[in-house]
């Protein structure tokens, strides 16, 4: 599962203490919850030109894996941030310097940040699998860096995923960009908005552009068994569409291997 520390969308967090990150462990364990992945805040924008932004970024950010240590979270899933105008190879090299520093500063924490694939829309750098790539490369402590693939994201940035054919030719360039060895976490959504759109609307599984074929390649993949897989589907009141989004998937497991935790 995947949880905020806070509201994703104010800088503010609050550290919990001692006895209740305990809790929060026991909890987890006992209920079988594994792994929990920490999401960053959406304001932090590390690529940014603006200095205070970026500062304010770094610091939240170093927040963000110290509140992720607390509760024996191992990794931390982050938006590169917009290059505000200043062109895609401004912000990668920015969003690289930035991450060197919130990675210096919590070198003693055992958890690691995912840099999550993006729409692509208003300046947001991370839709192209080398935007990622590139990052990870220019930072000394690359180690504690991985990437999240969102479905939705990287259909409409224009990577197909529609077809078996299709996730087969994008798995593909994903492991010899990224390597499909750093991917740490999936986010499943299907899309309101077609392929190489650029328009970051995620709806329910089987319901959008994506449609049931491609998820049923991307959760067969033998490579993806271990990666966790997380929804960011549109929520109902009462969580019924969780529990369908969820049933739309297991029901296209391959019935000749185990279904997936």
């Amino acid at each position: 599962m995947a949880i905020f520390s806070a509201s994703p969308r104010v800088w503010r967090r609050t550290m919990p203490d001692h006895q209740l990150a305990e809790t929060f462990q026991a909890t987890a364990k006992a209920k079988g919850l594994s792994p929990i992945i920490l999401h960053a805040l959406y304001l932090a924008n590390l690529a940014s030109p603006d200095r205070r932004i970026r500062q304010r970024s770094i610091h939240a950010m170093v927040s963000e894996l110290e509140f992720a240590a607390l509760l024996g979270i191992r990794w931390v899933v982050l938006h590169p941030g917009s290059h505000g105008g200043k062109g895609e190879a401004a912000g990668v090299s920015q969003c690289a310097r930035s991450l060197e520093e919130v990675l210096r500063r919590t070198a003693k924490l055992p958890v690691g940040i995912a840099l999550e694939t993006t729409a692509g829309a208003g300046g947001f750098i991370g839709a192209r699998l080398e935007h990622l790539r590139d990052i990870i490369d220019s930072c000394r402590l690359r180690d504690r860096l991985s990437i999240c693939v969102d479905t939705c994201h990287i259909f409409v940035a224009g990577y197909d995923i529609r077809t078996a054919e299709a996730w087969e030719n994008t798995a593909q360039l994903i492991d010899k960009v990224t390597g499909l060895s750093s991917l740490t976490v999936l986010h499943l959504n299907d899309s309101k908005a077609d392929l190489g759109s650029h328009v970051d609307r995620h709806t329910h599984i089987g319901e959008g552009r994506i449609g049931l074929e491609g998820f049923k390649a991307i959760i067969n993949d033998p490579r993806l068994h271990a990666v966790p897989m997380i929804l960011e589907t549109p929520k109902s009141d009462d969580g019924s569409m969780d529990k369908t989004n969820l049933e739309r998937l297991r029901s296209l497991v391959y019935r000749d291997r185990p279904p997936r935790s």
